[in-house]
C-alpha cells in the first residue's frame, strides 16, 4: 500500500512477500519527508510484526499452560488524552454494510446452486461479518466448487457484486456521528498549522479490514473519507488475516505507534479478537453483534454510534485541560 503525506493513496495490491510499503523507493521523492519517514519505518516491519505476533502466540501458549483458559482480558480504561491513533475495522465499523452483504451472498449463493441454506441477518451476523471469503465458500460451497480456483473466483465475482449493489448506496450506510469524529480528528490535527510534520501530528487514523481493497477504496471514496487516513492495511495482503492480529501490528509499525497509544474500532468477533490479541483497547461497534458477543472476545467497551465515543473523548480530553489550566492559576 501506497501511503503519502497527509493523503491516503491507493493502489493494486501488493504480493505477499513485500513489506507493507512494496514501491517505496519509486515514489519516494525529496520533498516528501513524511512519506520517507513512514518508508523506513517499514523496511523492517515484516520481520518485527511476525516477531511481535510470535512473541503473543507465545505468551498465550504460556497463560494455557499456567492453567489459564485463554480468556481474553478486558481493559477497564483508556486515557484518552494519550490516544494518538485510530484503527478502525471498515465494513460494519465505518459503514453498516451487513444489509448489503446479505443481498450479495444470498444472490451468489442461489447463483451457485446453493438454495438450501436461509441467508438472512443472522446467517450474516454468524457467518459472513468479518469472515474472510475464502472461508466462507471453503465452509459452505465445497461440493459445489471442489477446485480452489473455482472458490477464489467465486469470492472474485461475490465482492464485485457487492460493490455494484453498494456503489449507489454507500453514503447512506455510513455509521451515525462517523463524519463527526472525522472532522473533530482533522481540526485536532489542524491546531498545529499546515506545516506540521507528520510525526507530530496529534492524531493518526488507519483502516484495517479483511475486505478486498477494491472494497475499501470504494467505501473511504464513496464517503469522502480517504484523504483523512494515513494508512490501509489489507488482510488478505498480509501474511495472516484477521483474526490473528498481525494487520493490527502492520498498521501500528507503519505509524509508529505502541498499542497504549491506539484504539482499535471494531464490529465483528474475528476483528475484535484481532485487535485484543494486538494488546489494543478495543471498542466493539453494535452494528451487527450484540454487546456480549463482543465483550466475550474481549471488547473493553461497546458503541451503537460515533457520537457516544466522540462526547467520551471530548469529556476526557476537555477534563484534563481544564485541570492544567486551573493547575496554572493556582501556581501564580
Amino acid at each position: 500500500m501506497l501511503l503519502s503525506h497527509r493523503r491516503l493513496r491507493l493502489s493494486s495490491p501488493p504480493e505477499r512477500t513485500q513489506s507493507i510499503h512494496p514501491s517505496g523507493q519509486s515514489h519516494a521523492t525529496p520533498q516528501s519527508d513524511r512519506k520517507a519517514l513512514l518508508q523506513k519505518r517499514s523496511v523492517a516491519m515484516t520481520v518485527t510484526t511476525r516477531r511481535a505476533a510470535a512473541a503473543s502466540n507465545r505468551g498465550n501458549g504460556q497463560a494455557r499452560a499456567n492453567g489459564n483458559s485463554g480468556a481474553p482480558q478486558q481493559r477497564q480504561a483508556f486515557d484518552w488524552n494519550k490516544c494518538r491513533g485510530f484503527l478502525f475495522d471498515i465494513d460494519g465499523t465505518l459503514v453498516n454494510s451487513d444489509p448489503l452483504h446479505l443481498i450479495a451472498i444470498r444472490g451468489m449463493f442461489e447463483r451457485t446452486g446453493l438454495r438450501d441454506v436461509t441467508v438472512d441477518h443472522d446467517f450474516i451476523r454468524e457467518n459472513v461479518s468479518g469472515v474472510d471469503n475464502a472461508e466462507i465458500a471453503k465452509k459452505w460451497l465445497p461440493h459445489l466448487l471442489p477446485r480452489e480456483e473455482d472458490r477464489i473466483q467465486w469470492a472474485i465475482d461475490k465482492e464485485a457484486y457487492f460493490r455494484q449493489v453498494a456503489e449507489e448506496r454507500i453514503d447512506e450506510v455510513a455509521v451515525d456521528g462517523l463524519r463527526e469524529l472525522i472532522a473533530w480528528i482533522q481540526q485536532e490535527n489542524e491546531r498545529g498549522g499546515a506545516a506540521v510534520e507528520f510525526k507530530d501530528k496529534t492524531f493518526f487514523c488507519a483502516a484495517v479490514t479483511n475486505a478486498p481493497r477494491e472494497n475499501a477504496e470504494m467505501v473511504l471514496n464513496g464517503l469522502g473519507i480517504a484523504d483523512n487516513f494515513d494508512i490501509v492495511v489489507i488482510g488478505p495482503e498480509c501474511d495472516r488475516a484477521k483474526p490473528h492480529p498481525e494487520p493490527y501490528l502492520k498498521a501500528m509499525e507503519a505509524l509508529g505507534l505502541k498499542p497504549e497509544e491506539c484504539v482499535c474500532i471494531e464490529d465483528s468477533v474475528p476483528g475484535v479478537t484481532a485487535g485484543v490479541a494486538a494488546n489494543l483497547y478495543t471498542v466493539g461497534c453494535l452494528t451487527s453483534q450484540t454487546d456480549a458477543a463482543l465483550r466475550k472476545v474481549g471488547a473493553s467497551q461497546t458503541i451503537h454510534d460515533y457520537h457516544e465515543l466522540l462526547s467520551e473523548i471530548k469529556r476526557a480530553r476537555n477534563g484534563s485541560r481544564t485541570r492544567v489550566l486551573q493547575s496554572q492559576k493556582s501556581l501564580r
